[in-house]
């Protein structure tokens, strides 16, 4: 049981330390050396966002895309990537949430696998 090895490790820390080399030495062996980069942990002053509760994301439009008839999946400054996360007003309202994403500028924290109908 998992609860076994916690307590292990809790009481003879030598156990984990050996366990931990040993591993530390397969990973590195294995090319991850570089695990800062890879798993970075927020500072404790950032602030998190909370994730969404349901699956997908909405391709919701404004007012001005609305009249002049623009619709996410087929809007070129959606496919260039001009506006989502490298505008400040779209990112601000996260406009075409699923577009953007799909078109790999999506933004933070997004995971938008799959289009939710609002």
């Amino acid at each position: 049981m998992m609860y076994q090895i916690v307590e292990q490790y809790a009481d003879d820390q030598n156990i984990w330390i050996d366990d931990f080399i040993a591993s530390l030495e397969k990973m590195l062996a294995n090319g991850a050396g570089s695990l800062q980069e890879e798993f970075s942990f927020p500072d404790p002053d950032d602030e998190m966002q909370e994730p969404d509760p349901e699956p997908g994301c909405v391709d919701e439009r404004d007012d001005r895309m609305k009249r002049k008839g623009h619709h996410c999946a087929t809007y070129s400054s959606v496919e260039s990537c001009k506006v989502c996360s490298n505008n400040a007003r779209w990112r601000q309202k996260k406009l075409c949430r699923y577009s953007c994403y799909q078109a790999g500028c999506g933004y933070n924290g997004d995971v938008c696998d799959e289009l939710r109908e609002e």
